[in-house]
């Protein structure tokens, strides 16, 4: 829901805070997701799977089956914790799977720290962050405090 959102919004942005040149948005649907990944080229993206027109398992395969994102870190985030679940989106490309409620102290380290890229990523620091909600893409300058937050929308 909207304050679910809200609060992985405000996590993810307290993680960043300390990270110049990392401008946080979000995108509201998968296939927003999608484009914006697409656009922004991000080194890493954060994929909630309950999202409000498609399952996150379809935003993978569509930013798997992109030149452009093929290669980039998917970590999935859900509150399905079953292990067929897990192993059905490693299986289909995720490169980490995150289960709700998230906390700093198991997202920080995928985030900004060495765990948060995979194979071929070659980002020194935060790449970028996409999910319900969240899309992050590498910003050239200083983070943007006027962009919008998700209890605004």
């Amino acid at each position: 829901g909207c304050e679910d959102d809200a609060a992985k919004f405000q996590l993810i942005d307290n993680i960043l805070n300390d990270r110049p040149g990392t401008n946080l948005v979000w995108a509201d649907s998968g296939m927003k997701g999608v484009e914006m990944a697409k656009a922004h080229k991000p080194g890493l993206v954060l994929l909630d799977l309950d999202l409000p027109d498609m399952h996150g398992s379809e935003v993978l395969g569509k930013l798997r089956a992109e030149p452009d994102t093929a290669e980039t870190p998917v970590i999935v985030i859900s509150a399905d914790a079953t292990p067929s679940q897990i192993e059905h989106m490693r299986a289909a490309g995720a490169t980490d799977y995150l289960t709700k409620p998230l906390d700093e102290p198991r997202v920080r380290p995928r985030v900004v720290g060495g765990g948060c890229c995979g194979p071929g990523c070659g980002a020194a620091g935060p790449c970028g962050l996409w999910g319900s909600r969240l899309f992050s893409a590498r910003a050239s300058g200083p983070r943007d405090a006027s962009s919008p937050h998700p209890a605004a929308a």
